[in-house]
């Protein structure tokens, strides 16, 4: 299995205006973009952002912070870390492990986790999985604190 830094990533960027459907640019294939949804409809945005996520087959990925928020974005199948509680802000999400959030520009930034994947995950301190971790069971969906693991995290791993 190729680490996740040298696997392309899938990331999404919103249009600003209801005018512009967001895209889903990839590395490798090309995809066309995204299907065009109703001005103010989040839930319509992260149910599409969802269903692209899986149609890419990717085990790994980022989704900008810009096309939409909340914990529906998350797919069945994966763990989601965010960078902002309830689910808001960018979303990385994984089938199996990252040796360093860096790659996916996470590092020390994760304030939320839900783990919609059908195994448990460790989420460290260090890279490499190194140092102090946090279990994080399947269908556990959480806010992190800042005594409790908000920011703190550099790499992830499924048990």
């Amino acid at each position: 299995m190729t680490s996740i830094a040298a696997r392309s990533a899938v990331v999404l960027a919103a249009a600003t205006a209801s005018t512009l459907p967001a895209v889903m640019a990839h590395a490798t294939p090309a995809r066309p973009p995204l299907t065009p949804v109703a001005p103010g409809s989040a839930s319509a945005v992260a149910s599409q952002v969802n269903k692209d996520i899986i149609a890419s087959g990717q085990e790994s990925g980022v989704v900008d912070a810009r096309v939409a928020g909340g914990w529906d974005r998350c797919p069945a199948g994966f763990i989601c870390l965010f960078d902002f509680c309830d689910g808001q802000g960018k979303m990385a999400y994984f089938k199996w492990r990252s040796p360093d959030l860096r790659a996916q520009g996470m590092n020390d930034m994760t304030s939320a986790v839900w783990n919609r994947a059908d195994a448990d995950f460790d989420l460290y301190e260090g890279y490499n999985y190194t140092g102090l971790h946090s279990r994080f069971d399947r269908g556990m969906r959480v806010n992190l604190s800042w005594w409790g693991g908000d920011n703190f995290d550099s790499s992830l791993r499924r048990r």
